[in-house]
């Protein structure tokens, strides 16, 4: 995938479009391509604690605990995302 760019990835029932959650440029056109509003967040898949460390301004202990738990698998948490000045442009 080249950098900043959008891509459409096959689910079990429809076709999604994803881009890198770390290049403020491509979650900006990921937004816009889906119709949504900065107040209408995209969900992130993560499967590291260093994509979750870098995504997240804090994870509380409870949080971290849940992790732990039940990853690998599916489980879905809700976090504050850092301030995309905290992230770069990619």
């Amino acid at each position: 995938m080249q950098s900043g760019q959008l891509v459409v990835l096959p689910t079990d029932t429809v076709y999604g479009i994803g881009a890198d959650a770390f290049d403020a440029r491509a979650v900006a056109d990921l937004i816009a391509a889906k119709g949504r509003g900065r107040d209408m967040p995209v969900p992130v898949l993560v499967g590291s604690w260093d994509t979750i460390d870098g995504l997240v301004s804090y994870v509380p202990a409870t949080t971290r605990a849940l992790i732990e738990a039940f990853w690998p698998g599916g489980l879905t948490l809700r976090g504050r995302a850092r301030a995309v000045t905290e992230l770069g442009s990619g």
